[in-house]
C-alpha cells in the first residue's frame, strides 16, 4: 500500500463531528433553555433583571458623564460583536430572575464550550450579589474551573469584588 493511502487511513475522519451550522443550532437550542440568545464573545451573566438594568444604567451614566461606552468592545479586540452582553438566565416563560441556582447550572453546562477545545465563550463573566447565596454560588462556579468570578457588594455602594485567581 502506498504511503499516501496509509496516511489517509490513519488520518482522523470528520465523520461524526457536527458541522459549524449544526453546532450553532445545538448551542442556540441549549441557551434557549435559559432564555438566552447566542452569546457574543464578551458576556456578563448576573442574577436577575434588576442587575441587568443596574449595569445598563451605569453604562448610560458613564457615557453621559465622560463619553465612554463601558459596554463597548474595543476596536481591535477579537470579537464577533461590538457590545458586551449583560444578561440573566431564566426558565422559558420565567419571571426574569434566574438567581444563583440557574447561574450555577448554566456555568456547569457551559464548561465544555468554555474550557474544551472549542473555547467558544472565552469572555464570560459571572457576577453575583455579595450575600450568602452569591458567595456559595461563586465557590461552586470556581470549582468548575472559572476564575475571577465576581460579587457585587452593597456595602461598598455597588463596588464589585473579584477573587484573585489564575484561569484554569
Amino acid at each position: 500500500m502506498p504511503p499516501e493511502q496509509k496516511a489517509a487511513k490513519l488520518a482522523p475522519s470528520s465523520e461524526g463531528f457536527p458541522t459549524r451550522a449544526e453546532l450553532v443550532t445545538k448551542i442556540t437550542a441549549f441557551l434557549g433553555e435559559y432564555s438566552l440568545p447566542l452569546l457574543p464573545d464578551y458576556t456578563i451573566v448576573v442574577e436577575g433583571t434588576t442587575d441587568v438594568a443596574y449595569l445598563h444604567r451605569a453604562a448610560e451614566l458613564a457615557l453621559a458623564g465622560g463619553g465612554e461606552d463601558i459596554l463597548a468592545v474595543p476596536v481591535g479586540a477579537w470579537r464577533r460583536s461590538d457590545r458586551i452582553l449583560v444578561c440573566t438566565p431564566t426558565k422559558p416563560g420565567g419571571e426574569g430572575r434566574g438567581g444563583t441556582p440557574l447561574m450555577v447550572r448554566l456555568a456547569h453546562e457551559l464548561r465544555t464550550f468554555v474550557f474544551g477545545p472549542l473555547e467558544l465563550f472565552s469572555g464570560l463573566v459571572f457576577v453575583f450579589d455579595h450575600d450568602d447565596a452569591g458567595l456559595q454560588a461563586q465557590d461552586h462556579i470556581e470549582s468548575f474551573g472559572y476564575r475571577g468570578v465576581a460579587t457585587r457588594s452593597p456595602l461598598t455602594h455597588g463596588h464589585t469584588q473579584a477573587r484573585a485567581g489564575q484561569s484554569r
